[in-house]
């Protein structure tokens, strides 16, 4: 059995073969390689795993981890009080939505959490991937029979690499650049914590010109100095292959900030190591070396940055424990269904029941109630009988009416936008709602288009008509959500 490393980056894929914790090969398919490809390597996925898994011979028996270039994931990062890891469980979902330009559901995460002491609060990492595009890369090597036991992004490939050499301080806040020609990443950190990163893409046909990169990093730095002014970055980490030097001499002399510049080839004292290859290599060192980031949800079943405990809880090959998953969920999400079913039907007999006798005992009673009694007092106790009646009904009516209302929102809702809060109520005996939440397209008016667009899906239905006759947008504007521009959006259902 081998330890085996890929790197899936935008135009090459590195692999290396560990054995007893030692590189016993490395190999890097560049385009030409790959009998030309045009675009990202990820196009042809399985064509291109399938080739190299056959000429490697790459078996099911081999633990493969695999690496990918971060602009295929989403980094963000936020502040909280201090509270229990309990605490934070409960509501770490609810908390990340604030955060991100997608629904949760649509994507596949981890996230993970340090305290900073003197401020007396923590900071959380979130690191998530769109869900179409990791099942895509599971269920290639699930086809080819192949045992992938993580999924990572590449600069916490490299950090796990960087913690173990002697150079590496023990920096607060620092970050990352990885610097290629084709592709370069730069990663803000807190400890082992990604906080936030930037992508630096080549014009097509082109490489990366430095200065671009320069540029892109000054603007990252004074983002991190408006967003996160009470923290002082201590070091920038450049990461570069030794051809690359004189470009980054050049960064060196332009920032204002203590930079440390190492190189693939010096760090493993091997000169076939390229920046590809070390990435490759970060992955392929998941089982032994310490963790660069500890997530802290410990799904087995899903591998995008399994934990080590979640990786040692799979006993199942890949697809025959999916399909078993798949069995469980469905049947846990019929038994919360009936349940939900029967608590609903439950509470809306006690409600009937509950009108019915307070109907009954107002007829067996009354000549009790009026005797004795002035006619201004029998007004008054009469009407806050029928008010009592009526306020019953209206939940009774409320409790059936909403529901398909719920069911509707998650099917009209377009890509790129969620909710932030429903609220529901009584006004006057009628129904009363407001849905608010987030849009993001990177586009104002494709942005405005996905709104109208989700008002006019609800509209649409009847039920929806029969219940609330009139729908308005009450407001809606330009927000800031962690340096990203989104429009937010509020609608009244009446």
């Amino acid at each position: 059995m081998k330890e085996i490393g890929i790197y899936l980056g935008i135009s090459s894929i590195a692999i290396v073969f560990l054995e007893d914790k030692k590189i016993v090969s490395v190999t890097r398919y560049s385009p030409e390689k790959l009998g030309g490809i045009d675009g990202s390597v990820t196009a042809k996925i399985e064509v291109l795993i399938n080739k190299i898994a056959r000429e490697l011979q790459i078996s099911k028996e081999d633990q493969i981890h695999l690496s990918v270039w971060d602009k295929d994931i989403i980094f963000r990062s936020f502040f909280i009080p201090l509270m229990s890891r309990k605490e934070i469980t409960t509501s770490i979902e609810f908390e990340i939505e604030k955060y991100i330009p997608f629904r949760i559901g649509d994507l596949v995460w981890n996230y993970s959490y340090k305290k900073i002491a003197k401020e007396k609060r923590l900071v959380v990492s979130f690191v998530g991937m769109k869900k179409n595009i990791f099942t895509r890369l599971q269920e290639t090597f699930a086809k080819l029979d192949l045992n992938l036991i993580v999924v990572e992004p590449a600069c916490l490939s490299l950090l796990r690499t960087l913690r173990s050499l002697s150079s590496y301080g023990k920096w607060d806040w620092f970050a990352l650049l990885d610097y290629l020609p084709q592709e370069s990443c730069l990663t803000f950190f807190y400890h082992t914590l990604p906080i936030f990163n930037r992508t630096v893409l080549p014009l097509q046909g082109q490489t990366i010109d430095i200065q671009r990169v320069i540029e892109e990093v000054k603007f990252s730095l004074q983002y991190f100095k408006r967003e996160y002014r009470t923290q002082n970055l201590e070091k920038l980490i450049v990461l570069a292959d030794k051809e690359n030097e004189a470009n980054i001499t050049s960064l060196q002399q332009e920032l204002d900030i203590d930079v440390l510049f190492l190189t693939p080839q010096d760090t493993l004292n091997n000169q076939d190591i390229d920046l590809y290859k070390f990435k490759a290599y970060g992955t392929a060192t998941f089982e032994y070396l310490p963790r660069a980031f500890i997530p802290y949800l410990d799904t087995p079943e899903v591998c995008f940055l399994r934990s080590k405990k979640a990786r040692k809880a799979v006993g199942l090959p890949l697809l025959e424990g999916v399909k078993l998953i798949n069995a469980a969920v469905l049947v846990i999400g019929l038994v919360i269904t009936a349940v939900v079913l029967f608590s609903f039907q439950k509470n809306l007999k006690s409600l009937q029941v509950q009108l019915s006798a307070l109907e009954q005992k107002g007829g067996e009673k009354i000549s009790q109630i009026v005797r004795g009694k002035p006619l201004n007092a029998l007004e008054q106790l009469l009407t806050q009988k029928l008010i009592r009646v009526q306020s019953l009904k209206n939940e009774i009516n409320s409790e059936v009416e909403i529901t398909p209302m719920l069911s509707l929102l998650n099917r009209v809702m377009p890509e790129g936008l969620w909710l932030e809060g429903m609220r529901f109520s009584i006004v006057e005996g009628k129904p009363v709602m407001e849905i608010s939440g987030y849009v993001y397209l990177g586009d104002r008016s494709k942005e405005s288009a996905h709104i109208d667009q989700f008002i006019s899906g609800i509209a649409n239905y009847p039920e929806v008509k029969n219940i609330f006759p009139q729908i308005r947008m009450s407001d809606r504007r330009s927000k800031t959500i962690q340096g990203i521009m989104v429009t937010y959006f509020k609608v009244s259902l009446y």
